[in-house]
């Protein structure tokens, strides 16, 4: 389930407090988006259909990360933040058919990880809002990143049964 462009007006949510909140899950997206890709272009020729789950994820995450820009900019704060992505560095060894898969279950656990960590504080964002619009923007992210964390569990439990 995707969720619709979020276009909702700034409430007593615009404390800076929030603010420092929506900076830090646009960065934890921004990440994703740049971690995911890279995962997806290293396990390409090997493990396609995992390559394809990252592309995808990433493809969703960049869409988190537009959304939350924009409530950035519609609280009042700068979408321009400064940040340094830096996606953990897989390197897939000479015979990278079997390492591949090695490879690719560490990837698996630390997204499930993420995507759970992220999905809680999206719903602990939820839970503390007083606006109805951004309490179901954010628990619509929780339940995404939840869906994340789902995708990549059974990705890794077909990756184990290989």
């Amino acid at each position: 389930m995707t969720q619709k462009h979020h276009t909702g007006t700034a409430a007593a949510t615009g404390s800076p407090a929030f603010i420092r909140q929506i900076c830090r899950a646009v960065q934890g997206e921004l990440a994703a988006v740049v971690g995911y890709t890279a995962n997806s272009v290293l396990l390409s020729p090997n493990l396609p259909a995992v390559a394809g789950l990252y592309r995808e994820t990433a493809i969703t995450e960049m869409k988190h990360y537009r959304q939350l820009s924009d409530l950035l900019r519609n609280l009042g704060a700068s979408p321009y933040l400064k940040m340094q992505v830096r996606p953990t560095p897989y390197v897939l060894n000479e015979d990278a058919d079997s390492h591949a898969i090695v490879v690719a279950r560490r990837m698996l656990q630390e997204s499930i990880n993420g995507e759970k960590e992220t999905s809680t504080e999206y719903r602990r964002i939820s839970e503390q809002c007083g606006d109805e619009k951004l309490r179901q923007f954010f628990a619509g992210l929780s339940a995404e990143e939840a869906g994340h964390a789902d995708a990549f569990a059974a990705a890794l439990c077909r990756l184990n049964r290989s």
